[in-house]
C-alpha cells in the first residue's frame, strides 16, 4: 500500500539498528531476531500510514516516540512527506544517553 510518505534513516538510527541486530545474533535465537525485524517493519508501516499516530516526545517538540516491545523506543520526525527515523533507543541503555 502506498502511503505517500518516504522513510529516511539517520546515520545514528542505522548504527542503532545494526547494533541491535548484532546483539540479537550474539545473544538470542534466530526466531527472536526475525520477530524483532517483523515487529519493526510493522511499526514503520503504521508510521507510514499515519505519521502522527504516536505521541510527541515531552522533551523535544516535533519528535514522535513509538514504544515497542523488546525495550526499544523508536524516535522519528515528520517533515512534509518524509519520515526520518532518528534513533532506536534501547531502554536498558544509560538513561543519560537518551536525547529525546
Amino acid at each position: 500500500m502506498q502511503s505517500g510518505y518516504e522513510i529516511i534513516w539517520s546515520n545514528r538510527a542505522k548504527i542503532d539498528l545494526d547494533q541491535r541486530i548484532q546483539w540479537l545474533i550474539e545473544n538470542r535465537s534466530e526466531k527472536q531476531l526475525r520477530n524483532f525485524v517483523h515487529a519493526l517493519d510493522k511499526r514503520i508501516n503504521l508510521i507510514l500510514i499515519n505519521p502522527n499516530l504516536f505521541p510527541v516526545s515531552n522533551k523535544r517538540s516535533g519528535i514522535h516516540k513509538s514504544v515497542m516491545k523488546y525495550h526499544i523506543t523508536l524516535f522519528y520526525k515528520v517533515d512534509g512527506h518524509k519520515v526520518q527515523i532518528l534513533t532506536l533507543y534501547d531502554a536498558r541503555q544509560n538513561p543519560m544517553k537518551g536525547i529525546f
